[in-house]
């Protein structure tokens, strides 16, 4: 029993005080986000995967935001595109529009895009608006005039290099043109700070690898993808495949059976 019998009548509050909700606007908006609540405000689309879907803080994957996508290796370059533009078809099918891809070549050093390969996973090409240049700061002001133009389902591009700030302004576009953002970065083992939301690392998976260079062009399209960032989230990794018959992803068999990959113990938010 208390020794002291409480003689106040207020009630507790019930919400924050302005106080503490003014600093978290003003975190948020130092992340990129400006001053919405991501996890409130920001649609998310699925990636068709139960498991990937419960380990993002929305659900899904959020449109209005920026998202990195690296080449685990100097030889995952392709792979790396391939998860690119199954992410694009995904945001076209959930928000018709087109695709605006800022292509160049020398970031990726892989040549350029090609049709029939974006076709396989529905990106057909008079669904993409394809933008070549040869400078990283050509590249973001390409993607931030898309972004902000609407119209668009998603915006990607290929970038050697990005500042913190430049990152923040591309979240920023994001939001407010309600239009997911993909960055392709070749491979980087310890990349530098960035505004993304999530950030991932894309690696061929070693049997469709095989296959496909016993058998060029009938692989089977499978990633190891790891998150190793998510605002908000934990990261992860997965073994995925990609289902033409239905047009999504879907867990890689040995993965389904049983935990092939170790679970990353660290926070990545």
């Amino acid at each position: 029993m208390s020794p002291r019998r409480s003689t106040s009548s207020r009630p507790f509050p019930r919400r924050p005080p302005r106080g503490l909700e003014k600093l978290r606007e003003q975190v948020r908006a130092l992340e990129g986000w400006g001053a919405q609540d991501p996890r409130k405000d920001a649609a998310a689309m699925s990636l068709g995967v139960s498991d990937m879907d419960s380990r993002l803080p929305w659900g899904g994957l959020p449109r209005g935001a920026l998202h990195e996508i690296f080449a685990a290796d100097v030889n995952d370059t392709g792979a790396a595109t391939g998860f690119c533009a199954a992410l694009a078809a995904l945001f076209l099918k959930s928000r018709p529009g087109l695709v605006l891809w800022c292509e160049d070549a020398r970031t990726l050093d892989a040549g350029g895009l090609y049709a029939p390969g974006l076709a396989r996973f529905g990106l057909a090409p008079e669904q993409l608006v394809a933008v070549r240049v040869t400078r990283d700061a050509d590249v973001l002001w390409a993607m931030e005039e898309g972004l902000r133009a609407g119209g668009l389902a998603a915006v990607i591009g290929e970038l050697n290099g990005i500042s913190l700030t430049a990152s923040r302004r591309l979240q920023l576009a994001a939001e407010e043109g309600r239009v997911a953002a993909m960055l392709l970065r070749p491979c980087n083992a310890a990349p530098p700070p960035s505004a993304a939301v999530t950030r991932w690392r894309i690696a061929a998976r070693p049997d469709a690898r095989e296959k496909e260079n016993k058998e060029p062009g009938l692989g089977a399209a499978g990633w190891r993808a790891e998150m190793f960032r998510c605002r908000g989230g934990g990261g992860h990794a997965w073994e995925v495949e990609w289902r033409d018959e239905t047009g999504g992803f879907t867990l890689a068999a040995a993965f389904r059976d049983g935990p092939a990959l170790p679970r990353p113990s660290r926070m990545a938010g």
